[in-house]
C-alpha cells in the first residue's frame, strides 16, 4: 500500500505524518468496511483495531484519488472501552439495495 499514498497523509487537521507512519500506525488493524458517498463519490476506509482484552480502537480515513496513486486524510481516531469485534467478512462487502 505504502507506494500507492501520495505524500503526507493529513491527521487531525494539521498534523502531517508520513505514508509509513500510517501504516505503522494500522499495522495491527484490519480493514473493517469501505464506504462510498453515491453523491459525492467520497470514500471512507474504516480500520478497527484490538488493543488489549476490551479495548480497541477505530480509524476512519478520507481517501481521495490523486494523480500517482491516493491521498490519505484521517478523519478520526477513536479508542474505545470494548473489544474489537471478530472480522467475519471482507471490508468489501456486497452492497446492499
Amino acid at each position: 500500500m505504502l507506494p500507492l499514498i501520495v505524500g503526507k497523509v493529513l491527521v487531525g487537521g494539521a498534523q502531517n505524518i508520513s505514508g509509513q507512519d500510517f501504516l505503522k500506525k494500522i499495522a495491527p488493524c484490519y480493514l473493517r468496511r469501505v464506504y462510498k458517498n453515491d453523491q459525492s463519490g467520497e470514500l471512507l476506509a474504516t480500520w478497527m483495531c484490538a488493543e488489549g482484552q476490551s479495548k480497541s480502537r477505530v480509524v476512519i480515513a478520507k481517501v481521495a484519488e490523486a494523480t500517482a496513486g491516493v491521498a490519505l486524510t484521517v478523519e478520526l481516531e477513536q479508542r474505545n472501552a470494548r473489544p474489537a469485534p471478530a472480522r467475519v467478512e471482507s471490508a468489501f462487502a456486497n452492497e446492499r439495495n
